[in-house]
């Protein structure tokens, strides 16, 4: 065993210094190649080696993560795994010094995609894309196709791009079973969509629509084309209210729908049913449907063989179309009609009244109009020229320049008044007023224009009506004051919290309902409220920390106040009150941001300065002193001294800056009358200095001597929290006013309206006294009828 062990020993020797001359030369090492490769450590075999191969060390791996049979991970190792197990299989394999990482092939899961596909995906994990904020942009023959856009976050990111705008022969984003159908642009800002090849809808930057048509026709919004004998709109509706085709225009003299043909028919209406052939609706000063006729046919011709008219009177002079009157306790005048027809209807052409009642008795009924079917309309009254709109279901339904006037002959008395939620008594003022409402909703108003006001009040008799260029939900305006809140409800009851007098909120997407990240709440303002104003916890709402009842004047918050923490601020908040709101720590202005002033610099610009804020309730003062043979006496000012507090765990703070030499001062004798200044090793300089000093705040007490407001030992105290902004959307109903055709008007000229004739807008409380007059000349009119 020696001899053998020597030999292969000298053997190896022999062989060492055989290769020497090749190491030292090249520094490579060729087996069964005398030239190695000058770039190659090692290289096994030369260009005639085609039969055998490179046999690794087969091993058994016990799992990724797991560096046996090896002693610990070693970069850059590489064997050939026999085992199956855990997540390892049979297959080549390095280590990367801290596990083993597969070299993959095209049937083995890795990191890398492959061009066949990759089984054992996850949607959850694996992707593909980028993992920065670099966009991902996609080539077919090394041209630019598509690209996926970079950001942040889902919102900002993540837009799909394309480079080419496409044709209606080959759209940019179509179907590979349908490559000529899809979505494409010939310009920028211009959306078009095309199927089998050609064009079929465009879409303008300024929102003109063209369907079929290489563009819309100036002037329309919105432009069909249709070959020969093809209906290019057609308009069906099924229901007993539903219109197949409507046009409106509310501009004086405009047109709502307009037909124009050579031969035939420019509109022409049928009815079968109950419904309408053709409804002519005008809301400016025109006509909702006129008719001429030159010759001997009919302007307008309408027909009914089952429900007329129950009563219907017509005067051209100054008399009354239908008059009734009564002196008992029955009707002046009552129509009745148990079909579709009309109850009662007056008209007149000249200065009379087309109905008039009158009862002399405190039973009796000067009108008595009603409808008895479920949506039927009571009274239907036009002013103004403008027309009869009825409005399904209402007891009377008014159209003018200004649609009905109540006026109260008390002094204490009520103009309207109004009861809904099927009430049947009504609350009003003891002093009178011009409206009176009761309901869930005593009042309701709404503007219909983009800039309009749902209700402007005036007080203090006032003439000047102010009301804001973009319009408001309530305009108010006073000599006085503008507008009043009264919360009458506040003591320290859980019930009472969340009360104010005034409560203000600006959302985002005119929809209180909606709390998304992008939309919901971004400002409030609260007035004069009562709140349990406790912070959430760390866990957040729930748990919160100890309730802390505040009476605060004002609360104000800007910024994402239902998906984030809003900047906010009390102002005039007792925190943390007692029952009779006489107690508690009492803070001017109060919130997470920075105490802050404005200066201007030389250019006059604002600039920003901040105010220093300390954990702790803290007064300061700042003087003067000048050592006196070493020593000085500073006295604390008699109305600050009242003001501050000082004790052993609440010492005063004093700061001295000398302005001279000696051999320096130490401070004692400190209390809240003052303190003393002393040169140091006895010294009996005479030089000045100035001071500050810093105390604590004292607790604010009344005459009693009961604390009224705590500032002693509060350091970094718990602060209170927003306010939670609760509002709700009330449910609205849009009842449509629509014109009353089954009622016939004689007409007596045809004429346009000039200027001179339109009706006068009542723009300020000036028009009160032809408000007045205008119900006198009413007054003496009826009394001359009468």
């Amino acid at each position: 065993m020696k001899r053998s062990m020597s030999f292969c020993f000298r053997g190896h020797l022999y062989l060492f210094f055989l290769l020497l001359p090749y190491i030292s030369l090249y520094s490579q090492v060729g087996i069964g190649n005398t030239n190695p490769n000058p770039d190659a450590l090692l290289e096994i075999g030369d260009a005639t080696t085609n039969t055998k191969g490179l046999l690794l060390p087969r091993v058994d791996l016990l799992a990724t993560n797991n560096p046996s049979p090896l002693s610990a991970n070693i970069q850059g190792m590489v064997v050939y795994n026999k085992n199956t197990v855990a997540d390892v299989t049979p297959g080549y394999y390095y280590n990367d010094g801290s596990s083993w990482v597969r070299i993959a092939t095209a049937t083995v899961p890795s990191d890398d995609w492959t061009k066949l596909g990759n089984p054992g995906t996850s949607n959850t994990t694996h992707f593909l894309g980028t993992s920065d904020n670099m966009a991902m942009r996609i080539k077919t023959n090394s041209l630019d196709r598509f690209e996926i856009s970079s950001g942040t976050t889902l919102a900002n990111g993540g837009r799909l791009w394309a480079y080419a705008d496409g044709t209606a022969a080959s759209p940019i984003y179509s179907w590979s079973s349908d490559p000529n159908t899809g979505m494409y642009r010939n310009n920028p800002d211009i959306l078009l969509f095309a199927t089998a090849g050609s064009e079929r809808l465009r879409l303008l930057a300024n929102g003109q629509i063209a369907i079929n048509n290489g563009g819309p026709i100036a002037g329309d919004r919105f432009t069909v084309n249709g070959t020969s004998d093809e209906s290019v709109i057609n308009g069906y509706a099924t229901g007993g209210n539903g219109i197949g085709v409507y046009g409106e225009n509310a501009t004086t003299n405009g047109v709502g729908l307009y037909g124009n043909t050579a031969v035939g028919f420019g509109v022409i209406g049928a009815s079968t049913g109950g419904g309408y052939g053709v409804v002519g609706d005008n809301t400016g000063t025109g006509r909702g449907v006129i008719g001429f006729s030159t010759s001997s046919g009919y302007g307008v011709q309408g027909q009914n063989d089952a429900t007329g008219i129950g009563v219907f009177g017509a005067s051209v002079g100054v008399g009354n179309g239908v008059i009734g009157q009564n002196t008992g306790t029955g009707r002046g005048a009552m129509g009745y009609n148990s079909a579709n027809g009309t109850g009662i209807q007056g008209q007149v052409d000249g200065a009379g009244v087309g109905v008039f009642g009158t009862a002399n008795h405190n039973s009796g009924f000067g009108g008595y109009i009603r409808n008895q079917g479920t949506n039927g309309v009571g009274l239907v009254a036009s002013g103004s020229n403008a027309g009869l709109l009825s409005l399904s279901g209402t007891g009377a339904t008014l159209n003018g320049s200004m649609g009905g006037v109540g006026f109260s002959t008390s002094a204490t008395g009520t103009g309207i008044g109004g009861v809904g939620n099927n009430g049947s008594s009504i609350t009003t003022l003891t002093t009178g007023s011009g409206v009176a409402g009761t309901g869930n909703s005593g009042v309701y108003a709404q503007s219909n224009a983009a800039t309009g006001i749902g209700i402007v009040a005036v007080g203090n008799n006032s003439t000047n009506i102010v009301m804001p260029v973009n319009g408001a939900g309530i305009a108010a305006s006073g000599t006085r004051l503008g507008v009043y809140g009264y919360a009458g409800l506040g003591s320290r009851v859980n019930g009472n919290r969340g009360n104010y007098g005034g409560q203000f909120i600006l959302d985002t997407d005119n929809d209180i309902t909606t709390n998304a990240t992008n939309t919901g709440t971004r400002a409030t303002a609260v007035l004069a409220g009562f709140d349990n104003i406790a912070a959430a916890g760390t866990g957040g709402s729930p748990p919160v920390l100890t309730a802390a009842d505040s009476y605060f004047g004002g609360y104000f918050s800007g910024g994402n106040v239902n998906n984030a923490t809003p900047s906010y601020a009390f102002v005039g908040l007792r925190h943390n009150t007692n029952a009779a709101g006489s107690s508690g720590t009492d803070y001017k202005i109060i919130g997470p941001g920075s105490v802050s002033t404005l200066i201007n610099d030389a250019q006059g610009i604002p600039r920003i300065m901040y105010a220093p804020e300390t954990p702790e309730i803290l007064f300061q003062d700042y003087g003067t002193g000048k050592l006196v043979n070493g020593e000085a006496r500073i006295n604390i000012d008699p109305i600050l001294k009242e003001a501050i507090f000082v004790d052993d765990k609440h010492p005063l703070k004093v700061f001295v800056t000398l302005e001279g030499e000696c051999n320096g001062v130490y401070v004692t004798d400190k209390s809240a009358d003052g303190f003393t200044v002393k040169e140091l090793q006895g010294g009996t300089s005479n030089v000045p200095f100035s001071w500050q000093l810093v105390a604590n705040r004292a607790d604010t007490k009344d005459a009693s001597g009961k604390v009224t407001s705590k500032h002693v030992g509060l350091r970094l105290p718990v602060g209170p929290g927003p306010l939670q902004s609760n509002a709700e959307k009330a449910e609205t109903i849009l009842l449509q006013a629509e014109q009353n055709n089954s009622i016939l008007l004689k007409e007596a000229t045809i004429r346009e309206t000039s200027k001179k004739d339109l009706p006068k807008k009542r723009t300020n409380q000036n028009d009160s006294a032809m408000l007045s007059k205008e119900k006198s000349d009413t007054n003496s009119t009826m009394e001359k009828e009468n």
